[in-house]
């Protein structure tokens, strides 16, 4: 099992516009980024969130379909 400190998209760097958003499970906003400045580290707020799905979307903003899908943080 490879262990992770942050999530790492491969080759974001390449779409400058992308936006990249991360929801709990009750809908709330958690994580949210233009141009992928920084990777997301499992907080919110400088406190980490509790284990389980979270669900992203990430929009390229280059007219291709936007991406959506589930990210699993492990405690």
């Amino acid at each position: 099992m490879e262990k992770n400190d942050t999530w790492q998209i491969k080759f974001i760097e390449l779409y400058p516009q992308a936006t990249i958003k991360v929801f709990s499970k009750t809908g709330q906003l958690v994580f949210e980024t233009k141009g992928y400045s920084s990777d997301w580290d499992g907080k919110y707020q400088g406190k980490n969130l509790p284990s389980g799905s979270y669900m992203y979307i990430i929009d390229l903003n280059d007219g291709s379909d936007v991406q959506r899908g589930f990210v699993d943080i492990i405690r």
